[in-house]
């Protein structure tokens, strides 16, 4: 770049009638350069100091759940790491959200995705009590790497439900766990006997997905309140459980026979036992590309090759013209200024 010197500084006092033309063609050149670096920078700025968000939650939930992300400095927003990630610390998370009723669950292990930006926090440690997670003890500095971003999922407001909602708990990810139902305007559990993949398949796909494996015998632990049906029957064509054929007798069961359910995005050719198990099955719910790298890595990848390969451009076309100008003499390029 030194031999680009001389050229560029004899702009400043060169007097051919090509030279203000050239000059301005380099400042163009300059400006959309700096639009397009720039502009792609805007797109991840913050304004709130510290503020936070979720990103990448699953269907439908992305106010509930999601990766950690914090704003700094109002530049860019950072993940958190998940090293001693705890549930006192979501519970602050989704309180800062707005989202104050108990029930916040910490995920960790990068299950919503890698993001953006490098990490904001290591080692938090919340009491749980706080208003925003700046206030908790943690590190600024960390010894993370790619997976180890922190996660939440947020409780809804459930003291009041809609007859027919559902919501899963107890699972690693937001894709799976024991059925909780509001039935009568009370939330509990579906007992086990005869639950199958049609039934699997209307709990999830209320909840976006597009299909689902049934799971017996409390599988993702037990869940909570009555037990609300029995001996459900569906086709897997219905908009919710109670549009099932069930049982007019009251449920005979124990909690240790709630059912559960792992939703998939794309539905099944046939009603089979998944071979991953549901960790992994979470791992592939937030995809990653073929190569080992999460959606938001590629895609920051290709923003800098894009911006690397624009700025090659540019700085051919500009050491191409100022070199046809010169030959052409249109600049007075002396080596003694």
């Amino acid at each position: 770049m030194a031999h680009l010197l001389p050229p560029l500084a004899a702009l400043g006092r060169c007097h051919e009638p090509g030279s203000g033309l050239l000059f301005g063609f380099i400042l163009l050149l300059l400006a959309v350069f700096t639009s397009c670096t720039f502009g792609a920078e805007l797109n991840s700025t913050c304004r709130e100091e510290f503020a936070v968000r979720l990103q990448d939650g699953g269907p439908g939930a992305s106010h509930l759940e999601g990766r950690v992300e914090l704003c700094v400095d109002g530049s860019g927003w950072g993940p958190v790491c998940d090293d001693m990630w705890s549930d006192e610390d979501a519970t602050v998370v989704c309180r800062q959200l707005g989202i104050s009723v108990p029930g916040a669950v910490a995920v960790k292990n990068g299950q919503f995705g890698s993001g953006e930006g490098d990490y904001v926090l290591d080692d938090v440690r919340c009491a749980g009590t706080e208003e925003r997670l700046i206030e908790c003890d943690a590190k600024m500095t960390h010894n993370c790497i790619t997976g180890e971003e922190a996660g939440v999922i947020c409780p809804e407001n459930k003291t009041v439900c809609t007859n027919g909602d559902v919501y899963l708990t107890g699972g690693s990810s937001p894709s799976e766990g024991t059925v909780q139902l509001c039935y009568n305007n009370q939330w509990g559990t579906v007992c086990d006997d005869h639950w199958d993949n049609s039934d699997a398949t209307v709990v999830c796909r209320q909840l976006g997905y597009s299909s689902g494996i049934s799971r017996s015998f409390a599988y993702f632990g037990e869940g909570t309140g009555d037990i609300l049906l029995d001996d459900l029957d569906c086709t897997g064509s219905e908009a919710t459980l109670l549009e099932c054929a069930a049982s007019d007798t009251p449920p005979d069961c124990v909690h240790t026979e709630d059912a559960g359910v792992t939703c998939l995005i794309e539905p099944t050719a046939t009603a089979t036992e998944p071979s991953s198990t549901p960790s992994e099955m979470a791992t592939e719910h937030h995809s990653t590309s073929s190569d080992g790298l999460s959606p938001g890595a590629v895609a920051a990848i290709a923003v800098l090759g894009s911006l690397l390969l624009i700025a090659a451009v540019l700085a051919t076309i500009a050491i191409v013209v100022i070199a046809i100008l010169i030959k052409e003499g249109k600049i007075n390029y002396s080596r003694n200024f």
